[in-house]
């Protein structure tokens, strides 16, 4: 036998492997399978985004709780010990006008530094801030990889 016989045989091989894949393709495309599958796989991904969603949420809001309480308790500290060096020169009526400009002083900037002022505002940009940095990071990659997988 020829090799260009040879070589016919071979590509008539691959010829009918090839019009056997395509007839597999239109017949998962004709019925639908190729449709449900994609969605399906949004709906699951879906799911896990507002599963995950939650999470940060969630996350970010016990962050967000842990933080506050760090700040408030290192004010507490701060302040009780104004208030012990107060009572204790205030019982002894042994105090000066220098200390009272301390104290004043360090009650001021107690306030501005370590207690937060912040309204609902404030409050809500740092939540949205943390929340949305979270999806990013979570969705970017998940949805290139739900992608991936269906091309």
């Amino acid at each position: 036998m020829s090799h260009f016989i040879k070589h016919r045989l071979l590509l008539a091989e691959q010829m009918d492997d090839l019009h056997e894949k395509c007839e597999l393709l239109r017949k998962y495309m004709i019925e639908n399978h190729f449709e449900q599958s994609l969605l399906s796989s949004i709906c699951d991904w879906g799911q896990r985004a507002i599963i995950k969603i939650q999470e940060i949420a969630e996350n970010t809001l016990n962050d967000l709780h842990e933080k506050m309480e760090k700040v408030k308790s290192q004010a507490e500290i701060s302040i009780n010990k104004i208030i012990s060096e107060f009572e204790l020169n205030s019982k002894t009526d042994d105090y000066k006008e220098i200390e009272h400009v301390r104290w004043s002083k360090e009650i001021l900037e107690l306030r501005g530094k370590d207690i937060p002022r912040w309204d609902f505002f404030d409050f809500f940009h740092v939540f949205m801030y943390l929340f949305v940095s979270g999806i990013r990071f979570h969705y970017k990659i998940e949805f290139i990889s739900i992608c991936n997988k269906n091309l």
